[in-house]
Parts: structure tokens; sequence; C-alpha cells
């Protein structure tokens, strides 16, 4: 039987993929999901895999990856599996998830939002759609090279062409050794545009020392920048 199209055009129903151990916060979460209209495969985090191979789960039909609260080692392990199983799904974390801050920054950056517990229909709602804008930047960017972290085109908000045009020639420069000039008037988003691109850029691990040039002197910004010798 052919699944009816998503609002979005979507010809294919793409379910949610549970990762959860406790079978009382599965139950729950899968309650709440399918109140919500959404299909819902629970697994755990040693059969997930099977689960989606027996439902037939390709990558194209995941809507999104919940993920149940574990301990730091074994989230990372999970989420690295995840990822490498697809890394264009997004990853969502529910329960308690101060555990974040033992991620590595690549991992912490994967997911696309957590959800408290007990659920409850704002936050989920919230989740789904931060997932559905993680996955709409991943499709449209994962032909354009340079790009290294999809992940954090979501904080370029927007839909109109001139910032699908942005992203575009940023994925373009992200990953090259060029000098990038970032024009604009104040509070339009120069320095988010710069960390995006520093972020995808071979120099993503090292610092990232935003400037204020306005605040300093002129005579101390050559000094400020590049440093001075007494006399």
């Amino acid at each position: 039987m052919e699944q009816e199209p998503e609002a979005d055009g979507d010809v294919r129903r793409r379910r949610i993929l549970l990762i959860e151990e406790s079978r009382k916060t599965s139950h729950d979460t899968v309650v709440v999901l399918e109140f919500l209209g959404e299909e819902v495969v629970p697994s755990n985090r040693n059969d997930w895999l099977e689960a989606v191979g027996r439902e037939q789960l390709d990558p194209s039909s995941v809507k999104l990856v919940l993920i149940g609260a574990y301990r730091p080692r074994t989230l990372e392990r999970l989420l690295g599996e995840v990822d490498e199983w697809y890394g264009g799904v997004p990853l969502v974390l529910i329960g308690n998830h101060d555990v974040l801050d033992g991620l590595s920054d690549r991992m912490r950056n994967r997911v696309t939002a957590t959800v408290p517990l007990p659920l409850s229909h704002q936050p989920v709602l919230d989740a789904l759609h931060k997932a559905k804008v993680y996955r709409e930047y991943y499709e449209r960017l994962q032909d354009v090279g340079g790009v290294r972290d999809y992940n954090m085109f979501r904080s370029l908000v927007g839909r109109s062409g001139a910032i699908q045009r942005i992203r575009q020639i940023m994925g373009h420069v992200a990953n090259t050794e060029v000098t990038v000039l970032i024009t604009g008037e104040s509070g339009t988003g120069k320095e988010v545009v710069a960390r995006n691109l520093h972020a995808n850029s071979p120099r993503a691990g090292k610092p990232f020392v935003p400037i204020n040039c306005g605040a300093i002197p002129p005579d101390l910004l050559e000094s400020e920048l590049f440093g001075h010798e007494k006399g």
C-alpha cells in the first residue's frame, strides 16, 4: 500500500526511529508521538540496526532518530554509530541531558534538539520542527563542495532567495584558502556568517576570535591586531 504524501510534498511517509532502553519511557514516547500523527519504530541501543533492517528503513525514510538518556560514553558511541549510518538524519535527545557537556564538539553539534521528561507536546513539536529544518538544510547543501558541518547552517534563519544564495556562496568558499569580506548593516548577522565559515573551514579546530574594531582607537588598532615591541 502506498503511503500518503506529507504536507511538504514528500511522497514517502517518514518515520521516527526511537532508541530507548526503558520500556515505560519508550511506551510513553510512542503514545505522545502517535497522538501528534507520527509513526514510530521503537528499538534499543543493541538492536536499532536490526530494527532498521526489519522495517526496511533507508535514511530518506527516517524523519529523525530520538535517543533516550544514556551515560556519556555510551551516548557518544551511539551518536557516532547513527551518524556513521547517515550524517543527514537529525538526532534528538530525550531526558535530562546535562550529559551533552561530556560529548565532543562534533557530536554536540549533531544534536538538533533535546526534549525534557516528562514529555509534553510543545517541546516535542519544537524538536520536530528543528529536525525538519536540519534535514532541509542538509539535503540542500549536500551537493555543495566544502561544507563540513551542515548542522551549523541552521543558525542562518530564512527561506528567501537571498539567504539561500548566501548559504550557497558560503559552501563554496568555506573550505578554501581565500580572504572573505562580509559586509552589511549592524545586526544583519555578519558574525553569524563568519562563525559558520570558520566552523566549516580547515581551521575549525582553532579559536575563533571576533574583534570589534570600532571600539579600538585607531592608533592602538595595529598593536591590538599584530602586537608590538617596546620602542
